[in-house]
């Protein structure tokens, strides 16, 4: 009986992921949990009992919130002892186990971006503009010794853009068309021999 449950215990920890069992590995619980058990006053029995509650706990056989129901019942102790020796286990071994496993998680985690390969950047592929040609089907049919078009030529006189007025020069109109300018009738002056006897006549 006694072999069975061993092998039964040690087929539980070989199904185990591998960083958990090898985080449990690292720690030496079994012989925590003896430690513990002897500050605690148990006997050898109550203390390989207590060692095997522990391992159902570790491997996965019963989940954590009945270790203390368990430890009561099967180790045979009272609530307050049971919690001490919870106390105790959860901080020399749990927490332990629970650090290397981190550990090692992050150790795995390195390792795999360190072995991931550096991706070099792709040369972009060199375009080549090309002009479209039209289609066959389109192109004017050209003889031999022909051209394809005959263009007239066509000469387009330039004009101006604004247009210069042209003025024609004024002649002089005939003589007998030329109206006579009318007489002045001025007064006549009333100085002897006409001239005025207030001013000197000038040299």
């Amino acid at each position: 009986m006694e072999n069975n449950t061993e092998k039964l215990i040690q087929d539980q920890f070989n199904s185990l992921p591998l960083d958990i069992k090898e985080s449990i590995g690292r720690v030496p619980w079994r012989e925590r949990v003896q430690s513990i058990a002897k500050r605690e006053g148990l006997s050898d029995d109550k203390a390989s009992v207590l060692e095997t509650e522990t391992t159902l706990i570790l491997y996965g056989f019963l989940p954590p919130e009945e270790y203390q129901a368990n430890i009561v019942r099967e180790v045979d102790v009272d609530e307050e002892t049971a919690e001490r020796i919870i106390k105790e286990v959860t901080n020399e071994i749990f927490a332990e186990i629970e650090k290397q496993y981190e550990l090692i998680d992050a150790t795995t985690h390195l390792a795999k971006v360190e072995e991931k390969p550096v991706e070099t950047p792709r040369e972009m592929p060199k375009v080549t503009p090309t002009v479209p040609q039209p289609a066959p089907e389109i192109l004017p049919e050209v003889v031999p010794g022909q051209t394809a078009h005959e263009v007239p030529h066509v000469e387009f006189k330039k004009e101006p853009l604004v247009s210069t007025p042209t003025y024609a020069a004024p002649t002089n109109p005939p003589a007998e068309n030329t109206p006579k300018r009318p007489d002045l009738n001025l007064p006549k002056s009333d100085y002897t021999h006409g001239q005025d006897p207030y001013h000197e006549p000038l040299e």
